[in-house]
């Protein structure tokens, strides 16, 4: 698998989640998916 670092485009830290169990990345792909979602109501309501 090639090595993926995170970026400003990618806010998920992928070393990090390689190593997480099934449901550990469920609850952090929640987690990052409410934080976007946080993000992209911010700019519409600017």
């Amino acid at each position: 698998m090639r090595e993926i670092a995170p970026t400003e485009s990618s806010p998920i830290d992928w070393k990090r989640y390689e190593k997480m169990t099934l449901p550990e990345k469920w609850a952090y792909l929640d987690e990052k998916s409410r934080e976007i979602h946080a993000q992209i109501e911010k700019l519409i309501d600017r």
